[in-house]
Parts: C-alpha cells; structure tokens; sequence
C-alpha cells in the first residue's frame, strides 16, 4: 500500500482524506498505516 500512497502524493491527492463510499460506507482507499516513501523522492 506504500506504493498507492506515493502515487497519490505524486499526483497532488491526499491519500489521507480520499474515501470511497461502498454499500453504505465510508472506506479509506489506502490504509491507516500506509505513508508515503519519502526516501526515493528525494
């Protein structure tokens, strides 16, 4: 999941804030602990 949250970040979206409503529900695309790689960005 590392690798979506650094696409996001790459494209401008804040993969914190981003939810998808299914069946009802409000779900995080990327998970709680995912963050982003930092380290290949630089």
């Amino acid at each position: 999941m590392y690798t979506i949250s650094t696409m996001f970040h790459l494209l401008g979206v804040d993969h914190q804030r981003l939810t998808l409503l299914h069946h009802g529900g409000s779900y995080r695309l990327t998970d709680v602990a995912c963050d982003v790689l930092r380290k290949i960005l630089a």
